[in-house]
């Protein structure tokens, strides 16, 4: 008779016999003996149960500490936060708000401005542990990881959080506009996804938006969050007087000016991101124009380089063509048969031979459209490499284009990338312009005006759409694996757009 492990009726009586005194100490001492045995032959085994062991008392013992923590004595008057935490005195959770302040400095001066009946501060000292590395005993044992979780009074994860003991409607992050301020955003959306999700996917973390910038002329002040807004308002200023002539020929010129000015100056401002990323991607951009033929579709989106060597192509057939060519030598060398087969199984650049890299400039398609609008203005990408030239006499020879500002200054501008320039100093003339380094460059009443007043601040809400997605984002970039991080960092390096060094 055949027995199957998975029949009930044998597990049964396997059971029944186990339980049986003189079964089971045979049972024990067997397994003991060929357990000691496998261990001392086998130590690193051995020492995995073991802290697997330690990890499942000290995951326990941290479970324990973690509800302890969320025990409030009273407004947490004497919980253990004197002097940290300045509480707000309305109990209406929904109508209550915390701000998380990085450091002492920018918390005192948070505290000051602050409305009393509705928002409490909690200022942080330093960069808070990175949980994505750290035990969960190890994360209670760091003291502001444990301030946080007393004021907020929701308790961490699966077992002890509980959304409907939270002590405010809103938590704010406010950090500094700088790389250690972004740094600490991170580290502490890194906390709240790990270990109080439900606060996200509530939509109660917000992240609060100081500004960097302070123009100011005369009684006129105005705040502004980042050099984009500041460089459009001074554009603005300027645009709202000034216009552009663009010199067709001797005695005929073309005037922009008012919201026609405006549209040229966000086209200019879109193909000179464009160049920009073309030079990341190592293009210099006469280069590029340099490889444009004449009666071309549009400048050529496709690259190969070549041992150093640029090669630039207009249509997608033509660029094919040269990877399969190259791609036929890297198989030849490698004495391999089949190209189909090999295509189809390897990544994509291992199809090449050393040296050779090939690419599709997206970016491209887009300058393309922006180069068809711009030549309703006259405006070629020849242009861009247009320079001021002088006689042998020393004297500036007219330029392509000349910017007029309201008093009727006259600006000769060589080339499109410098009419930005100029539109954008001429908006600066008469203000004083004051950059933030952090929030405790700020005095009380400027904190609150500029990013706490309700009326008036931004808040930027923080939202999970995607969990699975979040989750690996999470792990390639806050984790132990260096590798997985460089290649992301890598594969984005050039969508990035704020890069404060």
């Amino acid at each position: 008779m055949t027995v199957k492990l998975s029949d009930p009726q044998f597990e049964a009586q396997t059971k029944v016999r186990l339980m049986n005194p003189e079964i089971s100490g045979f049972v024990e001492s067997t397994i003991n003996e060929m357990l000691a045995a496998h261990f001392e032959e086998n130590p690193r085994v051995a020492k995995e149960i073991v802290n697997k062991g330690i990890q499942a008392s000290q995951a326990r013992e941290a479970a324990r500490k973690a509800r302890d923590l969320t025990r409030r004595k009273g407004a947490l008057g004497g919980g253990g936060l004197p002097g940290k935490l300045s509480d707000c005195s309305s109990k209406d959770v929904e109508s209550t708000e915390i701000y998380l302040v990085e450091g002492d400095s920018a918390g005192g001066s948070a505290k000051g401005g602050r409305d009393r009946n509705f928002q409490a501060i909690l200022p942080l000292k330093g960069k808070i542990l990175n949980v994505e590395k750290a035990r969960l005993d190890k994360m209670l044992a760091h003291d502001e990881i444990r301030i946080i979780i007393s004021a907020l009074g929701t308790g961490i994860g699966k077992d002890d959080f509980n959304f409907e003991k939270r002590r405010y409607g809103k938590v704010i992050i406010m950090t500094d506009a700088d790389v250690d301020g972004a740094h600490i955003r991170t580290l502490l959306l890194t906390f709240f996804f790990r270990q109080m999700p439900e606060l996200i996917k509530n939509g109660t973390i917000f992240i609060a938006q100081p500004p960097l910038y302070e123009i100011s002329k005369r009684k006129e002040k105005k705040y502004v969050l980042n050099d984009g807004e500041m460089n459009a308002y001074l554009s603005a200023k300027a645009m709202a007087s000034a216009k552009l002539l663009i010199h067709l020929s001797q005695d005929n010129d073309r005037t922009v000016e008012g919201e026609d000015l405006d549209a040229l100056m966000k086209l200019l401002l879109e193909t000179q991101t464009l160049i920009t990323v073309l030079g990341k991607r190592g293009v210099t951009f006469s280069e590029f124009l340099a490889a444009d033929k004449k009666g071309a579709n549009g400048l050529p989106s496709y690259r190969v380089m070549n041992n150093g060597r640029d090669e630039f192509y207009h249509d997608e057939e033509t660029y094919s063509n040269r990877c399969s060519a190259l791609a036929k030598e890297k198989i030849a060398q490698q004495g391999e048969l089949d190209f189909e087969d090999h295509h189809e199984s390897q990544e994509e650049q291992a199809l090449y031979p050393d040296g050779v890299e090939v690419e599709e400039m997206h970016e491209v398609h887009r300058l393309n459209t922006l180069r068809m609008t711009l030549a309703t203005y006259e405006i070629t990408p020849k242009d861009y490499e247009l320079v001021q030239e002088e006689t042998i006499a020393g004297e500036p020879v007219p330029t392509r284009f000349t910017l007029v500002s309201g008093d009727g200054e006259k600006v000769d501008i060589p080339n499109p990338q410098e009419i930005i320039k100029e539109i954008r100093e001429m908006g600066m003339k008469g203000y004083e312009i004051k950059r933030f380094k952090g929030l405790g460059e700020m005095d009380a009443e400027e904190l609150w005006h500029t990013t706490m007043n309700p009326e008036e601040r931004t808040l930027l809400r923080v939202k999970m759409d995607d969990a699975i997605e979040a989750d690996r984002l999470f792990t390639i970039l806050m984790g132990d694996l260096v590798v997985p991080r460089r290649a992301f960092i890598e594969a984005h390096a050039l969508e990035v757009k704020n890069l404060d060094v």
